[in-house]
């Protein structure tokens, strides 16, 4: 099930976006759920804090937010702060203050939409587009997760990636909540967390705090240079107190 939060500081607001989500909800039978809804950003914090497993779906919900909260904590700041518990998360906004779209790129909040409340007609339309774009995306993880396969959000896409073409997931180096996926010749960026993908994943090993390694991938070990090789000529890193783990787990798969 997809989960769906909004926070704006009018009630009215509040209350007219969720009636735009329980109808569509309603009429298309869409298997997601209005899970929150306040006009405080701490509050939706504190609750992403104190329900870290049974509102998550896949690492992402679908959040409505306001700009102007009437609190030192703006809807941009916000959202910045929700992608450090769901960094894929679908973030739209709804404001009178088209003129602070700008903030978005500044903190690099990717949100699905920037819409204006100008127009009521345009923005129960628009508010729709982004349930069924980010319900389309819930769908798409779910099946490719079912059949084997990674899902990367690339854009408004979703592309799958066969689990035995990975080669390893690497925590980016310069950027926080976000991953390389490597391929055998190739490499993806994405936003997420290695904890939240290890847990989405079989057959993979998080073998540092930088790394998660498909062991089936994995030619050899070097033990004095604390490495992992994989078929495609990279190496990766293996913490001291992970290496006789991993070579446990290698034996076991070699002794099958």
């Amino acid at each position: 099930m997809l989960h769906i939060f909004i926070c704006d500081d009018e009630q009215t607001q509040c209350d007219y976006i969720k009636n735009i989500v329980t109808d569509h909800i309603l009429m298309e039978s869409l298997d997601m759920n209005l899970a929150f809804i306040t006009g405080s950003p701490v509050a939706l914090l504190d609750y992403l804090k104190e329900h870290p497993n049974d509102h998550r779906c896949n690492d992402y919900g679908l959040y409505f937010l306001d700009i102007n909260l009437s609190h030192e904590l703006n809807g941009i700041q916000l959202a910045a702060k929700i992608r450090e518990y769901e960094p894929s998360s679908h973030i739209v906004f709804i404001t009178s203050h088209a003129e602070l779209s700008h903030l978005t790129f500044r903190y690099k909040v990717g949100a699905m939409d920037y819409i204006t409340k100008d127009f009521p007609e345009e923005v129960a339309m628009r508010i729709r587009e982004c349930i069924d774009t980010a319900y389309a995306r819930h769908l798409m993880i779910s099946t490719s997760s079912k059949s084997g396969g990674f899902p990367v959000p690339i854009g408004d896409t979703i592309r799958v990636i066969p689990l035995n073409e990975i080669m390893f997931f690497e925590a980016h180096p310069s950027y926080p909540h976000r991953l390389i996926l490597h391929m055998e010749k190739s490499q993806l960026e994405f936003r997420s967390a290695l904890n939240k993908v290890a847990e989405s994943v079989s057959d993979f090993y998080r073998c540092h705090k930088s790394y998660l390694v498909n062991l089936s991938n994995i030619v050899c070990v070097d033990a004095s240079r604390r490495t992992a090789e994989m078929v495609n000529g990279e190496s990766v890193l293996i913490a001291s107190r992970k290496f006789n783990e991993l070579a446990g787990l290698l034996k076991l798969r070699t002794d099958e």
